[in-house]
């Protein structure tokens, strides 16, 4: 695991396709055969997005015209490796900001994230998957923490979605209703 503000974070273009190269060519001498870049670690983006705010470490990257997602791409595959998209589909994080305006949110601790059983949130995070498969030559897609944050799997309804329980009819116990949600977003991707 690299992490990815670390490497590109103040970078000219040029020290982050070096940086990138060097990332790579490890990856071929460890005989590995695919690369997961994490796209999306809140709703922020490390590629050139018209639906999420670029992540801080390649907003200045992004306006000088240097797309470290195409780069990494490129570079992949000239090395036989398959460039996978690694999204975290509901984490906004801890600064509201880089929430997309309109669509529902909860705060949990110090932390923002998008209502998985919200049907805007859905449509957000599948829109987004679809920029990255229209937009770029990835072979994959990974979701990394696609359910709830630890201590939301109660039997009780929270505030953030009672709305939503409420419209569904309330057929299935909160649990299910909400591992129903978590489904309907994974199936329709």
């Amino acid at each position: 695991y690299m992490e990815l503000n670390t490497l590109l974070s103040g970078r000219t273009a040029q020290e982050a396709k070096t940086e990138l190269d060097t990332l790579l060519d490890n990856c071929v001498s460890w005989h590995l055969n695919a690369v997961f870049f994490h796209v999306r670690a809140n709703s922020d983006a490390y590629y050139a997005s018209e639906i999420f705010a670029p992540a801080p470490a390649v907003a200045s990257l992004l306006e000088e015209g240097f797309d470290p997602l195409s780069y990494v791409i490129e570079g992949a595959h000239q090395r036989g490796l398959q460039l996978h998209a690694w999204v975290n589909p509901y984490r906004i994080g801890s600064n509201l900001s880089y929430r997309v305006s309109g669509v529902d949110y909860f705060q949990k601790g110090d932390k923002y994230y998008y209502v998985p059983t919200s049907a805007g949130a859905q449509k957000l995070i599948l829109d987004g998957l679809r920029e990255l498969t229209l937009n770029y030559a990835i072979d994959g897609i990974q979701y990394d923490d696609y359910f709830y944050p630890t201590g939301l799997m109660s039997s009780s309804v929270e505030s953030f979605e009672e709305a939503d329980y409420a419209a569904s009819g309330r057929k299935l116990s909160v649990a299910d209703w909400r591992r129903a949600a978590v489904d309907a977003l994974i199936s329709g991707s």
